[in-house]
């Protein structure tokens, strides 16, 4: 089982002696003592429901994220860590990759009611954003776009 973590955390940053490419994962959890590391990145990958290479859109999100991430890893194991590199997909319409639960309740150490808690909400927030920058792409004319304005004119 992996440890509570109290050791740093980073988000967003670059892992601290770190010399090699410029990578800054969403979420790094370090523990010290125990010597164990977890890289955890966020990846909204577009709908799909057809496979590729025999994987489905979730998990070659994860794959591309993972290998994004392994020099990073590569760096850390070489300081004597034990690494779980991760990644979190969703998709704009809501959809979430079935590892997500289980990243979040075996991997990262959260309750099962905290872990549905924040997939419920990075999920609807993920919709929103989607929605907005559909709004945004299609609020000045532009051919081949249609937006609800005129969709409700054509009624």
């Amino acid at each position: 089982m992996l440890p509570r973590w109290t050791a740093p955390e980073y988000f967003e940053q670059c892992e601290p002696g770190y010399d090699g490419p410029t990578l800054k994962p969403d979420l790094q959890l370090i523990d010290q003592d125990k010597k164990t590391a977890i890289i955890c990145d966020l990846a909204i990958a577009h709908e799909d429901d057809q496979l590729h290479d025999g994987d489905t859109v979730f998990e070659k999100t994860a794959k591309g994220k993972m290998d994004k991430y392994s020099p990073l890893s590569r760096h850390l194991v070489r300081q004597g860590f034990e690494v779980y590199s991760c990644a979190l997909v969703y998709v704009p319409l809501g959809s979430v990759a079935p590892a997500n639960h289980n990243i979040l309740t075996a991997v990262i150490g959260l309750s099962r009611p905290a872990a549905s808690k924040l997939q419920y909400g990075l999920s609807a927030d993920i919709i929103k954003s989607s929605r907005t920058i559909w709004n945004t792409h299609c609020s000045e004319p532009k051919p081949g776009c249609r937006s609800a304005r005129a969709d409700s004119r054509m009624a």
